[in-house]
């Protein structure tokens, strides 16, 4: 393949820099379109929706690396199950096992996000905690600097 952006013209277009593409590349995350025959790395447009939605579990959501390829991977095997299941049709054996590996997968990932929300619902509480001690403590000091 030889068509496509190269990456620093697609990493400048995603906002990234060509050196996260190719971690993202090197921790299984995120791979371009194709490489040319000297193995240059080479982009499509449509890799910017996948690059987006990493960008989005790892900064909107907070997940770390190892869980946004986890999660991508999921997202990976659910789509290979719905093109399984279509092809399929009229075998309600085959999609009814196609179905179960999906929902299970789906919980695995609520699963995941629960455990996150745990940590971060932590996290702020002990953050609300903090702000409360600091407001008490500022009163404090208010009250001494108005005497």
């Amino acid at each position: 393949m030889t068509e496509g952006m190269r990456i620093g013209d697609f990493a400048a277009l995603a906002g990234v820099s060509a050196r996260t593409l190719r971690y993202y590349e090197e921790r299984g995350i995120f791979t371009p379109t194709g490489h040319t025959a000297g193995g240059e790395r080479r982009y499509r447009p449509e890799d910017a929706e996948q690059l987006k939605r990493i960008l989005e579990l790892r900064d909107g959501l907070g997940l770390t690396l190892d869980e946004v390829r986890t999660f991508i991977d999921s997202e990976r095997r659910l789509a290979e199950l719905r093109s399984a299941y279509r092809e399929n049709a009229g075998r309600p054996e085959v999609q009814a096992g196609l179905r179960e590996e999906a929902i299970a997968i789906r919980r695995d990932m609520v699963k995941r996000i629960d455990a996150k929300m745990v940590q971060l619902k932590s996290l702020r509480k002990e953050l609300v905690a903090s702000i409360e001690r600091s407001e008490a403590a500022l009163v404090d000091l208010r009250q001494a600097a108005a005497r």
